[in-house]
């Protein structure tokens, strides 16, 4: 006996074993699970993800790298936190980064909004897919740390 099921607002008769008419059922239902899963995490989706930063230098944000091959937009969230010795007696700084971008085949464009404390810290992307950092010395930095997570709208 077969069984209705329901993915969003479709419905599908998924047959039972013994069924002799079972692959446009079972193939329907297979393909729309796998769209709405596409939906909570793409290929290209980035998990929780935390990379360490230096302070007073430039380079690469580890694991925050897209494959421009498949890629044409992409959604990152996350904060920056910038922690001082004890010693020094200044407070940690926390900056949430929004980064919305596009890529054209030839050019990756990105806008990226900050909002908190300002950590010194500014994020670029090459064309490439690879997001990069620039940070700024500040005295006393013990730890500079960027944590994100990303969607991305494949082709």
């Amino acid at each position: 006996m077969s069984k209705d099921l329901q993915i969003g607002n479709k419905r599908f008769v998924y047959p039972s074993t013994g069924d002799i008419k079972w692959s446009e059922g079972a193939t329907g239902w297979a393909v729309e699970v796998t769209n709405v899963l596409a939906t909570v995490q793409g290929p290209q989706d980035i998990l929780r993800t935390e990379a360490a930063l230096t302070n007073g230098t430039s380079g690469n944000i580890n694991g925050l790298k897209f494959d421009t091959g498949q890629v044409q937009q992409v959604s990152v969230k996350g904060y920056i936190k910038r922690e001082y010795t004890t010693i020094s007696g200044i407070p940690d700084e926390v900056e949430s980064i929004i980064v919305d971008g596009a890529y054209n085949g030839a050019v990756f464009n990105i806008t990226a909004k900050y909002i908190g404390d300002d950590v010194g810290v500014s994020v670029d992307v090459d064309n490439t897919g690879q997001f990069t950092y620039v940070a700024e010395d500040k005295t006393d930095t013990e730890t500079l740390t960027i944590i994100f997570e990303a969607k991305a709208i494949t082709v």
